[in-house]
């Protein structure tokens, strides 16, 4: 199905040709242009038919290891305008439904950031110094697990918020960018196991890269990101994720981008959804998640629309 799906998107994509640079990711040093507007979504998918790093065949989703991850369906959307030359507001809504111990777990997640360019200077090697502010919400339904070797019945009331800064440079390199980050992540998690609740405050520090090579219409997306987890509340367990991201896309024209593209975390969503993480499941984090992903990317100025 994969293959398909790839071989599919490469002949459409052949169609058309024209330079342009945007991206699939959302963490990049470099701002919005005054009045530009961004609009990205993409769906993303683990299931029997597409398994890209063997994820259901080696420990996710049963009840012998009741706290990993099997299927996964979900979408992303996001939008973004330059509000001032040096000034971008970014909006994403995330959706996914996860088998998690055996049931249906449906996470929404909500982000709002904005991004502060402090510093461009075209001739200088790093020539772009940037600041983001944001905001996550991450809330869960209930899950009752009759029989469950977890130790919980019932999950009630699953929900974390986040406050984040983050510290971006970023240089061009001949016909390719490359990006760094830095940032540091205060999370209050609020959730009850049986009943009895279990709110909890976590510091996390995260740092990573993102490389953009263009050819020509063609780009090529990689990057990775450390997580490291202070502060838990929670003594033991997994404190550190490694998250790799791949995606190849294809510009058709000046404002519209496809791509296709990977994610993989060593830790499955350790520190990315922090309310999975408890007393209870805390060793069960050791286990390799990754998804497929299929998106565009579509840039416009919002005086187009008037």
């Amino acid at each position: 199905m994969f293959k398909l799906i790839f071989f599919l998107f490469f002949v459409f994509s052949t169609i058309y040709a024209t330079d342009v640079s945007p991206t699939s990711q959302n963490i990049r040093s470099y701002p919005l242009p005054e009045g530009k507007a961004t609009v990205k979504a993409n769906y993303n998918l683990i299931s029997n038919s597409l398994d890209l790093f063997n994820v259901r065949d080696s420990k996710s989703g049963t009840m012998a290891n009741h706290g990993s991850l099997g299927n996964l369906n979900g979408f992303d959307l996001t939008l973004g305008y330059g509000l001032y030359e040096h000034i971008s507001l970014f909006y994403n809504f995330n959706y996914q439904d996860l088998d998690y111990a055996s049931q249906s777990l449906k996470n929404s997640r909500n982000e709002l950031f904005t991004k502060l360019n402090i510093y461009h200077n075209p001739s200088a090697f790093i020539d772009t110094f940037s600041t983001d502010f944001g905001f996550i919400h991450n809330s869960g339904n209930d899950l009752t697990m009759t029989g469950s070797s977890l130790g919980i019945s019932k999950m009630d009331d699953m929900s974390d918020s986040s406050f984040y800064i983050r510290l971006l440079a970023g240089t061009r390199i001949m016909s390719s960018v490359l990006d760094f980050y830095l940032g540091l992540k205060h999370t209050s998690i609020d959730t009850k196991l049986d009943g009895i609740t279990h709110d909890r405050n976590e510091i996390a520090l995260n740092g990573g890269f993102q490389y953009t090579l263009e050819l020509g219409t063609f780009l090529i997306e990689t990057g990775y990101e450390y997580i490291k987890l202070f502060s838990r509340d929670v003594d033991s367990g997994e404190d550190s994720n490694h998250i790799l991201n791949l995606t190849f896309s294809k510009a058709l024209n000046q404002k519209l981008l496809l791509y296709i593209g990977s994610k993989f975390y060593i830790k499955q969503y350790n520190g990315v959804i922090p309310y999975l993480y408890n007393e209870k499941s805390k060793n069960e984090f050791d286990q390799k998640f990754g998804y497929a992903t299929f998106g565009f990317v579509y840039n416009f100025d919002l005086e187009e629309l008037n």
